[in-house]
Formats: C-alpha cells, sequence, structure tokens
C-alpha cells in the first residue's frame, strides 16, 4: 500500500496514537509513506517565519539602539527560534526508520521546472495535462494552491491513499472523480485497512 502524508500528519506525528499505527505499519513494510518538497517548506514555515520575521526584527533594533530592553527582546527571540527548530527537528525524529520518500512523478517535474521555464514551455512539457487540474482544484474546488500541490503529487504519482487531518480538504477532494488517490483521516484510514483485512480473512 503506498500513502501520501499530508503536512499536518507529519507535524502532528506521536501526539495522535493513530499516527503511531500508521508508523508501525510503515515499520512493518506493509505501507509505503510519501511526501513532497511542499511537505518541508509547510513544516519549516514556523521557525523560518519567526526567523525572517520576530527575530530579525529583534536585532536590528538592538543594533540600532544597543538597549537592555532590545538585548532582552533579541535574546528572547533566539530562544523562541531555537524551541521551533527543536520542535521541527522532533517531528521528522518520530517518522525515523519508515523510509518516507518524495513522490516521483511527472507534475514534481514540472514543478521543479516551473523556477526556470516559462509557462508556455511548461504547457508544452505539460503532456497528462496536470497544469489545468492543479487549476481546476484551486479555481474550481477552492482548494488551496499548497493542499491542491500535495493532491496533484498523490495524483500524477498514482499513490493510493492521501493521508490528512484536513477534514475541510477531504471533503473537498472527495468530490473531484478523477483524482487517483482516496482521500482519508488517519484514523479512517486505520479503519478502511482493518475492514478490508477482515473481508480478506471471512
Amino acid at each position: 500500500m503506498k500513502a501520501y502524508l499530508d503536512t499536518n500528519v507529519i507535524i502532528r506525528g506521536g501526539k495522535e496514537k493513530e499516527n503511531i499505527i500508521l508508523k508501525e505499519m510503515a515499520l512493518s513494510g506493509g505501507l509505503q509513506l510519501f511526501i513532497s518538497p511542499e511537505t518541508y517548506s509547510e513544516q519549516q514555515d514556523r521557525s523560518s517565519t519567526h526567523y525572517y520575521g520576530e527575530k530579525a526584527k529583534a536585532s536590528r533594533n538592538y543594533a540600532a539602539l544597543k538597549t537592555d530592553k532590545a538585548w532582552e527582546t533579541t535574546r528572547e527571540a533566539t530562544n523562541r527560534q531555537q524551541i521551533l527548530d527543536e520542535a521541527e527537528k522532533n517531528e521528522w525524529r518520530f517518522w525515523k526508520g519508515c523510509k518516507i520518500t518524495h513522490a516521483k512523478s511527472t507534475f514534481a517535474g514540472l514543478i521543479a521546472m516551473a523556477v526556470i521555464w516559462s509557462e508556455m514551455q511548461l504547457s508544452a512539457l505539460d503532456i497528462k495535462g496536470e497544469i489545468p487540474l492543479l487549476t481546476e482544484l484551486t479555481r474550481g474546488h477552492k482548494i488551496t494552491t499548497m493542499d491542491a500541490m500535495h493532491l496533484m503529487h498523490a495524483h500524477s504519482a498514482r499513490i493510493d491513499y492521501f493521508i490528512t487531518g484536513d477534514i475541510p480538504l477531504i471533503k473537498k477532494g472527495r468530490k473531484v472523480k478523477w483524482l487517483f488517490p482516496k482521500l482519508f483521516t488517519p484514523k479512517e484510514f486505520i479503519e478502511y485497512v482493518n475492514h478490508a483485512d477482515d473481508n480478506i480473512e471471512e
């Protein structure tokens, strides 16, 4: 079985008992887990936002003012940065050993080339018509760009399941008839797999 993990599942990690079961399934070899480069950018958003926001502002203020209060603010911002960095590292430590890999697909290739290629060049490369599908998800189904990209990574790579804690996304995604992966919460996915196993035994 192949499953794409949404970023919220990665972040919640061991805080949810269902994620512990998912990890056990992956470690036993019964479940292959996938993510995309967008997973990293989302997962690291908290620390990067603080680094370029509050921490940078505090550092600039101290450089200009050189007051005790400015120094204290800088120290607090630095401590906060360390906490955020460590929290994100711990989120990945939970999944250690699960062999989570990047979803390889034509869509991933298009996204990688989007930085340097024009829209016309991308259209020429888009032999499967995946860019219009991405547009349909965002404009037609009102799915955020980042969520739509996650869905397209899973769809293009023909990954069986998309696991997320985002209920509104599941509701919207299930209305997309052409979408390849089935969308589940971690709990729903485990119940689905257990029910399938029960039917096999019967």
